[in-house]
């Protein structure tokens, strides 16, 4: 009796270890954007004011640095790729505090490769400029 006991305390106790060791493997890069439509009652907010009651209501963390979202959902822009922000469905060339919304704008921030735009930057643009939105 004493050694099923035992046994069973033991097997237990692995399954216990087992269950707490299990590690989320987070992919290197982020398998979401943020995405938002403005309704009639959205018009007149900046589009960064949208962007972030949409990542408030999916509960993703973001930091702003100097006016820029370099960070989102717990990845961070890097020197090559990083969040772009779009609006409606063009990379935008201004940040999204400078756009003031209509109903039907949409908006976005998706992580890319800045590499794919490195040919069409300007001589007044930068990869950062471009990837970084305010």
């Amino acid at each position: 009796m004493k050694k099923a006991l035992l046994i069973f305390i033991t097997l237990t106790m692995l399954l216990a270890f087992a269950a707490c060791s299990e590690e989320t493997v987070r992919p290197e890069t982020p398998d979401f954007n943020v995405e938002a439509t403005a309704t009639a009652a959205d018009a007149g907010m900046t589009a960064a004011d949208l962007l972030i009651a949409a990542m408030d209501a999916q509960e993703l963390t973001y930091t702003i640095d100097n006016g820029y979202f370099d960070n989102i959902g717990g990845y961070a822009s890097t020197d090559s790729e990083g969040w772009l922000f779009y609006y409606n469905d063009e990379l935008a060339p201004v940040g999204a505090k400078a756009i003031t919304l209509a109903e039907g704008d949409t908006m976005a921030f998706r992580w890319e490769s800045y590499t794919a735009f490195d040919d069409s930057l300007t001589d007044d643009q930068t990869a950062d400029d471009t990837a970084t939105a305010q």
